[in-house]
């Protein structure tokens, strides 16, 4: 490091503690006179780096006069209304001395006005920094402006700096829920890949930064599960966070990618502009307006859209740390040709490609089972009864194992194919194409899945072996069953009933599936090459199914309600299991009738996150439920206030025959 880095350093942490005051003023400003005054400092401070830029850009004393002449200027210009409103001020006093300050103006102007001069002076002071050291700014690049400059420590730590102090200032004055999120969000701003140009920072920003981010995620969804009503102003500024954070997210995977950093730099200034605004009219999120965010399916699809955005580029950047650029490079996309349709249909293909190696990679599924098993986890402790606690206990185990541990771990991808259960994870297509070699893993692994649904029904895989239930059944997502029964499609898939939408679509998925299974083998075996852009049908089908089109339901949870994998009935898998479950064992009984005739809230099909509402009509009538449908997740159980449900499967099934046999025993016994 230089001189000049070791003077600099200071000076940087000066600035941002002034910065982080004035804001903290700006934040409390009620009278004009005093928000005049505010705007003038703030313009005084960047005229000062202004004229800094313009003398180390081209040192001499042409330079120092310019940026004298520079630095008059601007503060006569931000001292007029100063000077103006003082005047006008001191005449209204002498007229009537007890008058009150006049009050500010327009409060958003005025905001606008600081949040611009607060990112005017942090760029113009990076940019003056990294002048004054310019080993900085070679190593990042040269001198392309925007990167070099937002890109660079100077702007990155400053601005974190200043936003960690602000939130201190403020901590007893902002609302606690607030405080934690603008907390979060300085942390993550100080660990940024594009601050220090070395691959150990590189590697520990990366990890860190995204912890920091999943860290806020379940925060923010731990928070929403247990407030149904949130402050209006506090639920849009969490979406426009989210938002900058998907913005900023995927500017840092093409700037690992490509290196260009103009999507992170943007994403970065939109974060500051909402951060800003949000410690400027804080009074806002004080207010008493509550409304329940589970009523308003465009702010929950907003949310989930940018969490899916923010996630799916920060699992793809962790890929893009640990395998390098290689990971993304190696896919075999498909090349774009002359004719229009084909052109479209490879860009089609690309599209899902890249989606699907994204979302069915080592560090995306580590990422995402962290976020969503911190959900199931705060659902785990808050669990009265010992079998949901066990069922919730296996689901993130097998998640771990299942889906991380023993595919990507244990084994390399060129051995899964050949492993009976493991390899063949989500059924045909998800361990290699349909060839004659792999025929024995692929019936063991359906006799193994069809067996367990028989003993214990589909809850075996729809709410335990399957990644599914790890992101369905949390806190967060759980809450959101309510939107089987306010969403338009939603309503339509209720009840145990197989509506026509539901009949065609596993008509359709169905039928893809044959089909496919019969090319694939077929060109296994040489009779016929038929193959989408090189691959085969049945594993794009699967990448389709389950690593692109899974997630597009899911993100659309408010439009169509919760589980639309089974709802819908898209999932073949899941369908496979469904069908050998409701010819099995597994059943929901209740201990009496009596009690749901008389039972007045009807929590058990209210909490179904499968909108099986017609549940309540069946303990009432027979005492029992059986269905399709039923994944057997334990919501209803949990939900009923009279501890009335409970499950029914093979265990019972051996446990009343054996009971039934001690008391033939016992009879026979006592008639001798």
């Amino acid at each position: 490091m230089s001189y000049d880095f070791y003077l600099l350093v200071p000076l940087a942490g000066f600035m941002a503690y002034v910065t982080a005051r004035i804001v903290k003023w700006a934040s409390g400003a009620q009278h004009s006179l005093e928000a005049s005054f505010i705007v003038f400092i703030l313009a005084m401070m960047a005229g000062m780096f202004g004229g800094a830029v313009f003398y180390l850009n081209d040192p001499g004393i042409t330079s120092i006069e310019v940026a004298v002449w520079m630095n008059m200027g601007i503060m006569a210009v931000a001292g007029v209304p100063v000077f103006l409103m003082f005047i006008r001020e001191a005449a209204s006093r002498s007229q009537e001395p007890e008058q009150k300050p006049r009050p500010m103006g327009s409060r958003a102007v005025f905001g606008v006005s600081v949040i611009s001069l607060v990112l005017l002076n942090e760029f113009l002071m990076g940019w003056a920094f990294l002048l004054a050291a310019p080993e900085q700014a070679a190593a990042h690049g040269g001198f392309s402006l925007l990167g070099s400059v937002i890109g660079s420590y100077w702007f990155l730590f400053t601005m974190a700096a200043e936003m960690a102090l602000t939130a201190y200032f403020l901590r007893r004055e902002i609302p606690r829920s607030l405080l934690a999120i603008v907390g979060s969000q300085a942390v993550i701003m100080s660990l940024t890949p594009t601050a220090i140009s070395t691959n150990s920072w590189e590697s520990i920003s990366i990890y860190g930064g995204s912890s920091a981010m999943v860290v806020l995620f379940v925060f923010t969804f731990e928070y929403l599960y247990r407030n149904k009503e949130v402050n209006p102003d506090l639920g849009r500024y969490i979406l426009r966070v989210f938002i900058a954070y998907s913005v900023m997210m995927t500017g840092l995977f093409l700037w690992m990618l490509t290196g260009n950093e103009l999507l992170f730099d943007l994403g970065v200034l939109v974060e500051m502009a909402v951060y800003f605004d949000a410690i400027l009219r804080f009074e806002r999120f004080l207010g008493s307006l509550r409304k329940p965010w589970l009523l308003n399916p465009r702010w929950t699809f907003g949310l989930m859209l940018a969490t899916l955005i923010a996630e799916f580029f920060m699992g793809g950047l962790i890929d893009l740390q640990y395998y390098g650029r290689g990971f993304m490079t190696a896919i075999p996309f498909a090349t774009f040709q002359s004719n229009i349709f084909q052109t479209l249909g490879a860009g089609a293909y690309d599209f899902v490609l890249g989606f699907s190696t994204i979302a069915n990679s080592l560090w995306f599924w580590v990422m995402m089972g962290a976020e969503m098993g911190s959900l199931v986890l705060f659902k785990f402790l808050h669990t009265r009864e010992r079998e949901l606690k066990i069922q919730l206990g296996l689901l993130m185990l097998t998640y771990a194992l299942y889906t991380v541990y023993v595919p990507y771990i244990l084994f390399s991808g060129g051995q899964l194919g050949k492993l009976p259960f493991f390899g063949w994870s989500m059924g045909i297509g998800s361990g290699g194409p349909f060839a004659p070699g792999l025929l024995g893993a692929i019936a063991i692994t359906y006799l193994v899945i069809g067996s367990l649904s028989v003993l214990f029904g589909s809850r075996v895989l729809c709410s335990t072996i399957c990644t599914a239930p790890l992101m369905y059944q949390g806190t967060f997502i759980s809450s959101m069953s309510s939107f089987n029964m306010t969403s338009r499609l939603g309503r339509k898939l209720l009840t145990s009933r197989l509506g026509d939408f539901y009949k065609t679509t596993v008509t359709l998925v169905m039928a893809s599936i044959a089909i496919a299974s019969v090319i694939s083998f077929l060109d296994s075996i040489g009779i016929l090459n038929i193959t989408l852009f090189g691959s085969d049908v049945t594993v794009f089908l699967y990448a389709f199914y389950f690593n692109f089109l899974w997630y597009i339901v899911f993100i659309l949870t408010p439009y169509i309600g919760t589980y639309g994998c089974v709802t819908t009935g898209y999932c073949h898998w899941g369908l496979f299991s469904q069908l050998t479950g409701r010819l099995g064992f597994f059943k929901l009984k209740v201990k009496s009738t009596d009690v749901c005739v008389n039972c007045k809230t009807k929590d058990c099909a209210k909490s179904c996150p499968v909108g099986l509402t017609d549940m309540l009509s069946h303990f009432m009538t027979v005492g029992e439920f059986k269905s399709m449908k039923c994944i057997g997740c334990g919501d209803c159980v949990s939900a009923c206030p009279y501890e009335n449900i409970e499950f029914k499967d093979v265990r019972h099934w051996i446990k009343s025959k054996l009971e039934r046999q001690d008391i033939k025993q016992k009879e026979i016994i006592f008639n001798s």
